[in-house]
């Protein structure tokens, strides 16, 4: 049985729109985190940066706000690809959480540079380079929120009266 990937998820949309949206936005915040460090190279050495200025820890676990699940009776192929949407949607939580850990060490890096060296530094480019990284990873995350900002049920079809 090929995995239902319309299958809705308790975030307000399936499972195929949540897959989607997350690989799109952690390859767009990847891709700001390289063209930062690109440009930064120039000027200082990012590697040796990041081994000092290690990401913070990434928090496992994912929790669902499910007030109360109603049973539904599901055959084995049904449950098996429900499992296999559910494994997919964890591990891409888990991407994703370390994804930010990683647009945090960047972020902190930037500031550190910033804070060390002035805005002026390399005239102006330092800080150029920082709002490009910032202007990126904020498009990135606002496209991302369009994209998985739950659809709203469809209005009532019973008749209203005006009063």
């Amino acid at each position: 049985m090929e995995l239902d990937m319309n299958v809705p998820i308790n975030r307000g949309f399936s499972a195929g729109v949540y897959m989607s949206a997350t690989k799109e936005l952690i390859e767009k915040l990847q891709n700001a985190i390289d063209e930062a460090k690109k440009e930064l190279d120039k000027y200082f050495d990012v590697s040796d940066l990041m081994k000092q200025m290690p990401p913070p820890p990434v928090k496992h676990g994912v929790k669902d706000d499910v007030d109360g699940e109603e049973e539904i009776n599901l055959s084995e192929e049904q449950m098996a690809m429900y499992a296999e949407v559910q494994r997919l949607i964890l591990d891409m939580d888990t991407k994703h959480r370390q994804q930010v850990t990683k647009i945090h060490q960047m972020t902190n890096i930037t500031n550190h540079l910033l804070e060390s060296f002035g805005r002026g530094y390399a005239n102006g480019e330092l800080l150029a380079i920082t709002i490009r990284y910032v202007t990126r990873v904020n498009k990135a995350t606002e496209i991302y929120a369009v994209q998985t900002t739950p659809t709203p049920p469809p209005p009532s079809t019973t008749n209203q009266t005006n009063q």
